[in-house]
């Protein structure tokens, strides 16, 4: 997932005011590991499909002030792959 700060303009900013915190959240699926500031005011997050297919919202916020848009994605259920299947 990518998270791409921009100011009142639309124009790519890259700091946000006082060093507030950037976060991200989901409905569905898990966010793995923590947001992280890839610079030029980028953050990326991994999400992990749940087992089931289905969809989330994903919504951040800035500060504890939520971001005025969402996104929804959606997961397709499929079965296990021989080839990718790992024995550990």
């Amino acid at each position: 997932i990518v998270l791409q700060l921009r100011d009142q303009f639309g124009n790519v900013t890259t700091t946000t005011a006082n060093n507030a915190a950037v976060t991200l959240r989901t409905s569905g699926g898990t966010l793995l590991g923590t947001l992280v500031n890839a610079g030029n005011g980028r953050y990326t997050q991994q999400l992990q499909a749940p087992t089931a297919a289905g969809s989330g919202i994903l919504t951040g916020s800035i500060g504890g002030s939520d971001i005025a848009n969402t996104a929804t994605v959606t997961f397709g259920a499929g079965l296990p792959d021989n080839g990718r299947t790992t024995l550990t």
